[in-house]
């Protein structure tokens, strides 16, 4: 009989925003399993302890949600691991950079607002990334990441966990996270983009996760696609997908 891989470790040494979604709560029941969706940065910090423990907790897929430049400029030290499959899905093909954009809008800059645009506007990346996903996931555990591991990955993982049921509650949690999870990594952020000229007020508003950005996000969902399974059909994820998807998730 196989051994069962260990659980990811609450906290790594040189990673500041990774963790297992396991064990969240369903809307009829139940949790999620440890060990299927892990969720995080690039992880450029990793020491030789981090890369031990990744390597016995059995992971097995990447999938980089980066544009193609950002993975160009900071690879995934954990896509040099044997074994280990990398997908590299641009996830905001074609949407300015977030920098950008807050420059351009000013004090209107909301990152809620701009969630909602990338839904809409970049179908596609999303379609790819959780069809890449669903034929990735059946031999171990699964990283998405982007460079914070906030924003695109947050968005996918969303639309994963309330795929497979997962409370809005336990989803808007999960995404608030990134605050205390990832702080360090957002300090760093925040002093790379006020550095390029970024003003400290538009770094912050980038760099913050409030439930409340994760609640609109869910509202928009529910409102205009009757919820998340609705938006994976409307953007081409058909239904034997989304029940892959879901049931990796919540089935032993």
């Amino acid at each position: 009989m196989t051994d069962t891989p260990p659980e990811l470790p609450r906290h790594l040494q040189g990673v500041h925003n990774l963790r297992d979604l396991g064990h969240m709560p369903l809307e009829q029941g139940g949790q999620t399993l440890p060990n299927r969706l892990w969720r995080g940065d690039a992880l450029r910090g990793l020491t030789a302890a981090d890369r031990a423990a990744l390597r016995r907790c059995g992971l097995t897929h990447i999938v980089d949600l980066r544009a193609e430049d950002e993975a160009q400029r900071a690879p995934n030290p954990a896509d040099r691991f044997p074994g280990i499959l990398r997908a590299h899905v641009p996830l905001y093909d074609g949407l300015a950079p977030a920098e950008q954009a807050a420059r351009e809008a000013g004090e209107s800059f909301d990152m809620a607002e701009r969630y909602l645009v990338a839904l809409d506007s970049c179908r596609p990346g999303f379609s790819r990334a959780l069809r890449t996903i669903a034929a990735a996931e059946e031999s171990g555990p699964v990283l998405i990441h982007c460079t914070a591991g906030k924003d695109r990955t947050g968005l996918i993982v969303a639309l994963l966990l309330l795929n497979a049921g997962v409370t809005r509650a336990a989803v808007i949690e999960d995404f608030a996270l990134t605050a205390s999870h990832g702080a360090a990594l957002m300090a760093l952020l925040r002093e790379r983009m006020q550095d390029r000229g970024t003003t400290a007020e538009a770094a912050a508003r980038i760099l913050a996760s409030p439930p409340e950005a994760m609640a609109h996000v869910i509202d928009w969902l529910d409102s205009g696609f009757g919820g998340a399974a609705g938006y994976l059909d409307a953007v081409g994820v058909d239904e034997a997908t989304r029940q892959k998807l879901a049931a990796w998730l919540i089935s032993a």
